[in-house]
């Protein structure tokens, strides 16, 4: 589940027939507590789903939207919805289009991690409100090493105030690098001897999903 303004997000199934049976759709529910499926939980559908998907579900409060990231099995695809108030949902990326996570930002931008052109990776963004990626506009470009990934594992990047903590990888240990939401460099922290661990508020909630 994540968390919203009023009450939470929640993934929803069918009632199961059998074994192939898959979620098609995310609910929103005016409680704030666990329990049964409510008939007054609002229902909105996320159609074409692969038949392994693998879902987080993130809310942004400062937005006030909701972020669906789907992992197309383990192939490494990925595809980007946001969930706006009145729960229109509005497909930003595709799994064809290169984009390995996203997040929003404190200006309630857009950010995503591009690997599109370039295997070492690069940051882009989308203004406010705006779910277009063909507007998107290059923020960090790709550097001397890689943007680090991992879709079940910590974020690439962070917000603290409004600078961006980007985590690459140094070899075998990890870097942080600092940024302004423009892509200005703000310095950069020493490579770490093993993992750096970087974590948006809140967290992303993650089930996998198989039919």
């Amino acid at each position: 589940m994540a968390g919203g303004r009023i009450g939470l997000w929640y993934r929803a199934s069918p009632a199961p027939t059998g074994p192939k049976r898959i979620a098609t759709s995310i609910r929103r529910s005016g409680s704030t507590g666990s329990g049964p499926i409510s008939p007054s939980d609002r229902q909105v559908p996320l159609g074409g789903l692969p038949r392994v998907a693998e879902i987080q579900l993130d809310y942004a409060p400062a937005a006030h939207k909701l972020l669906v990231s789907v992992a197309n099995g383990d192939g490494g695809e990925f595809a980007h919805y946001v969930v706006d108030q009145s729960g229109a949902v509005h497909q930003v990326t595709r799994f064809a289009d290169g984009v390995e996570w996203a997040g929003f930002g404190p200006d309630q931008g857009l950010y995503l991690v591009s690997e599109r052109e370039t295997p070492k990776r690069r940051i882009i963004k989308l203004a406010p409100g705006d779910v277009d990626l063909a507007r998107a506009r290059a923020v960090v470009p790709p550097g001397g090493e890689v943007i680090a990934t991992d879709f079940w594992g910590e974020d690439p990047l962070v917000f603290v105030g409004r600078t961006m903590a980007v985590r690459y990888l140094s070899g075998g240990p990890s870097r942080l690098r600092m940024f302004d939401l423009d892509g200005r460099a703000r310095g950069e922290g020493g490579a770490a001897a093993g993992r750096v661990g970087l974590r948006n508020g809140g967290g992303r909630r993650r089930s996998r999903l198989q039919r």
